[in-house]
């Protein structure tokens, strides 16, 4: 049987270019990091790109894995679920900590337009990610945190809309996408 994205989901070869440069980015990123010192600027500044690369890397490897799923099955809304859990997690961490430590580093290296950059691609996305927050009981209940309750968590998964839900995944991902080109841009200070 042939493997297919849920309806209205972008599996283009460009799409499937971007999941293999995930791979690449996080190892180089990675390599970067292990050599630097502590304590530094620079280090700052890969840990927050590592971060988005860790979090882009794991959205398209269970990106990968829901495509391999067989269409409108429980197993692909569980495969789903993982993905929205760490949709969920990356933006509560996002909204928290990492934009203000990105905003701070681009006030360091003394390129304030960057602030100005990461305020549009937030006003740009606001309206998609506001979405995330329909996930809470999902993630409360079915992912990382698994209720007592079987019966509920069942019923949350059989909730999931795939196309509709994945598709509130995958903009996060293009919203990390525009995170990680401010976040080259910064690097390139």
């Amino acid at each position: 049987m042939e493997r297919r994205a849920p309806e209205g989901i972008d599996m283009s070869p460009a799409k499937i270019k971007e999941i293999e440069d995930a791979i690449r980015k996080l190892n180089e990123t990675y390599e970067e990091y292990s050599t630097s010192l502590k304590g530094s600027d620079h280090r700052n500044f890969l840990e927050l790109k590592i971060q988005a690369e860790i979090v882009q890397f794991e959205l398209c490897s269970q990106m990968r894995e829901i495509l391999e799923n067989e269409p409108s099955t429980f197993a692909r809304k569980v495969a789903i679920k993982g993905f929205i859990h760490t949709v969920y997690e990356y933006d509560k961490t996002l909204r928290g900590n990492l934009i203000n430590r990105t905003t701070k580093l681009a006030y360091t290296r003394d390129m304030p337009e960057l602030k100005k950059n990461l305020q549009a691609i937030s006003r740009a996305w606001r309206e998609a990610l506001r979405s995330v927050n329909k996930f809470k009981d999902l993630r409360d209940k079915a992912t990382g945190h698994y209720d007592s309750d079987i019966s509920r968590q069942i019923d949350l998964i059989k909730s999931i809309d795939e196309s509709c839900d994945f598709k509130v995944c995958e903009n996060f991902l293009s919203f990390n996408m525009d995170y990680l080109c401010i976040l080259r841009d910064i690097g390139r200070g």
